[in-house]
């Protein structure tokens, strides 16, 4: 029998549908044969998958630690007994691959290389790289991708998603810095989705940052997200311009996360800057100052306005399949933006909307109520996640027959406490 050609079938077979447990099995069965460790994970993780079973789940930890070079790499499985590579497993393979934040760039760009050529990527799904908070201004995506084209990588086909940056969930300084020019992130993502060309979902979370997007074409990419505290109107024009003919979500965090919206302007409480939230200070202190609203430290070139948002409404009268649009954290009023987005071709098509970490008060549910009546369209969900809702605009809300998604909070202070805290 012809072991090698056999593995190559089934790993064929496995990448068009990652999903076939039956492939799996045969594989595993393959495997064995070889003496490869992979088939007898394999069908561990299988019989885990039924139901836990403390003697086969201790055999599965000895077996990553007796043959870890064999399953992921000699040199990645070093990395790995650091802790700067985490991943999760799925029947033998990575699932996702996180690379953390404990490392200098030049080792990001190594183990970022050591990982998708891994035996363990064969298979991998989901790519995320948190980027050291020492790092932050030069140019992490650049390196990482200099480095992958260097060692001609090639990912996986089987990649379906991928994340640059984890500053919302692992660098809080990002979103606490008063001076936020100092915290910039430069970058540059210029043929990011050459090398990446299957990836259908594409997330940034790089803090406050202003990274060169370069073409950003693909015919791949159905859902793109950028994270943001803070997000400039300089950048919406290569989003715009973007040639994505499969886009079907769109989420841009357009506003000020940690700056207060008072009286059309942007505002940073000031103890937040003193407060060093990342090396343990008082909650307590932080909460007050979330309080305190002080009408120094305007940011007045934020996005707050439907005007600036035009060009990139306009653009999306094209995307055929978008299907979900949202403005989360928008510093605006959505009573003056929502009636804007139903004057655009696009909006009969859109089925979810996110508001999330935006503000909707009386006024917005107004616009929104006299919408459903007069250009309904396909609209059946609000994303609503953290979002400033009172209990008024709540009651109204529920009158209108949309699913709410998310946890709304009931004031600015709640919402600005959950993320302070970073709870």
């Amino acid at each position: 029998m012809d072991h090698g050609r056999s593995l190559d079938v089934l790993y064929t077979e496995l990448e068009k549908n990652p999903e076939d447990v039956a492939s799996y099995l045969v594989l595993a069965d393959a495997l064995l044969e070889r003496g490869d460790p992979r088939g007898e994970l394999i069908q561990l993780q299988h019989r885990l998958a039924q139901g836990e079973d403390s003697a086969l789940r201790e055999r599965e930890r000895a077996l990553l630690a007796e043959h870890a070079g064999a399953l992921f790499g000699d040199e990645l499985a070093k990395l790995i007994a650091l802790k700067t590579v985490g991943f999760r497993l799925h029947l033998g393979f990575f699932e996702e691959v996180e690379l953390l934040p404990r490392q200098s760039q030049g080792d990001l760009c190594r183990a970022a290389s050591l990982a998708l050529r891994s035996p363990a990527a064969r298979l991998l799904r989901s790519l995320k790289l948190a980027y050291s908070t020492s790092d932050h201004s030069d140019h992490p995506t650049r390196a990482v991708l200099r480095q992958l084209r260097l060692d001609k990588v090639r990912p996986p086909a089987t990649l379906g998603r991928l994340q640059l940056g984890a500053a919302s969930e692992r660098n809080a300084s990002y979103w606490i810095y008063r001076d936020y020019e100092s915290r910039t992130l430069d970058d540059d993502l210029s043929g990011l989705l050459e090398l990446f060309p299957r990836v259908e979902a594409l997330r940034l979370d790089l803090g406050v940052a202003f990274p060169e997007l370069g073409e950003l074409a693909s015919d791949a990419l159905r859902d793109f997200e950028w994270v943001a505290p803070f997000l400039a109107p300089d950048a919406l024009p290569a989003i715009a311009e973007a040639r994505w003919p499969a886009l079907e979500r769109l989420v841009l965090w357009t506003g000020a996360q940690l700056l207060v919206n008072t009286e059309d302007e942007l505002y940073v409480p000031p103890a937040w800057d003193e407060a060093e939230e990342e090396d343990g200070d008082d909650v307590e202190e932080l909460e007050a100052a979330a309080e305190n609203y002080d009408p120094d430290g305007a940011v007045d070139n934020a996005l707050q306005s439907g005007e600036q948002l035009e060009p990139l409404l306009a653009s999306l009268d094209r995307r055929e399949r978008l299907r979900c649009f949202g403005l989360a954290n928008f510093a605006g009023s959505w009573a003056e933006l929502l009636p804007r987005l139903a004057a655009h071709a696009f909006w009969p098509r859109l089925e979810t909307l996110d508001l999330s970490r935006g503000t909707l008060d009386g006024g917005a549910v107004e616009a929104l109520a006299r919408l459903r009546r007069e250009a309904p369209g396909k609209l059946r969900t609000l994303r609503v996640d953290g979002a400033v809702i009172d209990a008024a605009a709540r009651e109204a809300l529920a009158e209108l027959g949309l699913s709410l998604e998310g946890e709304p909070v009931s004031s600015r202070a709640e919402r600005f406490r959950y993320v302070v805290t970073m709870e």
